[in-house]
């Protein structure tokens, strides 16, 4: 067999996989059964991606790209791949794989602000309300210990903080920040301001969604398909209450994302100037049309006074 056979033997092979795992018609189907919420978060996501492209480069003002590289890598993770990905799945009936990647998406979100707010002085050095046991405390520590040895890197990472990455390098595997373990110092740094009782908000998304990961058997997309009315090992055809329970707290990530984002990059700029950019952003959109999304409507009132 020539090579050029190899190959297009291996593509049939994938090609149908694929197929099986994203399949056209069940989007459809799931389209036309959640039209109406899918039709929200659609307009949400062009509203998100508004608001992070006029705070990080706004028509007039200077960029704060590299000041905020380290966040924006993680929220382009988490936006662009993660929840893209799961949301495609979850309309091709693979709920399982989906719920699991909405799960990476907030942890994705949580992790970038941590490291974002870890490159900058004012947080860094400010009040710390992890244990010192905690993994996060001792990577803190050992980043504190790499820049008395090397003060130029301060400023450095002041001017673009994805040069975290690099101070942590492996420091991040000896000592991995657990998502439940920095909710409390975000909190403390008003990164979720207006959520109230941030944590048990957040601890509560994190275990609904980790009960996916940890293939509880209800959670399984076959368990789902048995209790739901399906027809198990065949073609996977769109389960209305999955679907709905999947965009509802796609929603609710969104949601909690988005404050995060605001508050993450508003504090790069004077307040002034952030009411100018989100009014701007407000005229251009409708509120009425973020009806599901509570604390965004909050924030961003909150912001221009209203």
């Amino acid at each position: 067999m020539s090579d050029a056979d190899v190959v297009e033997d291996l593509y049939s092979w994938i090609s149908r996989w694929a197929g099986d795992i994203m399949n056209l018609e069940t989007v459809r189907k799931s389209i036309v059964m959640a039209s109406t919420l899918l039709q929200e978060f659609n307009y949400f996501c062009k509203f998100y991606a508004d608001t992070v492209v006029k705070l990080v480069r706004p028509t007039e003002g200077k960029s704060i790209f590299e000041q905020s590289s380290a966040f924006i890598l993680y929220q382009w993770e988490a936006t662009v791949e993660h929840m893209r990905l799961a949301l495609c799945l979850a309309l091709s009936a693979n709920y399982n794989s989906a719920f699991t990647l909405l799960r990476n998406s907030l942890e994705l979100l949580i992790k970038g602000a941590f490291y974002e707010c870890l490159a900058h002085k004012n947080y860094r050095e400010g009040v710390w309300k992890l244990s010192v046991e905690d993994d996060a405390s001792k990577l803190r520590k050992e980043l504190l210990k790499k820049l008395l040895d090397d003060p130029d890197e301060e400023q450095k990472l002041e001017e673009n903080s994805v040069g975290i990455f690099d101070l942590i390098s492996g420091l991040s595997y000896d000592y991995y920040p657990n998502f439940r373990a920095v909710i409390p110092q975000l909190i403390w740094w008003k990164l979720f301001h207006p959520l109230e009782k941030a944590d048990r908000e957040l601890n509560a998304l994190y275990t609904k969604l980790s009960l996916n990961v940890h293939e509880h058997p209800d959670k399984t997309t076959i368990g789902r398909i048995t209790i739901q009315g399906g027809e198990p090992f065949e073609s996977p055809q769109p389960l209305r209450e999955s679907l709905e329970e999947f965009i509802q707290l796609l929603n609710r990530v969104m949601d909690i994302g988005t404050v995060l984002t605001l508050n993450v990059l508003r504090t790069k700029r004077d307040s002034n100037e952030v009411r100018t950019i989100v009014s701007q952003l407000i005229s251009e959109h409708d509120l009425t049309e973020l009806l599901s999304y509570p604390l965004t409507r909050r924030a961003v009132s909150a912001i221009i006074g209203t």
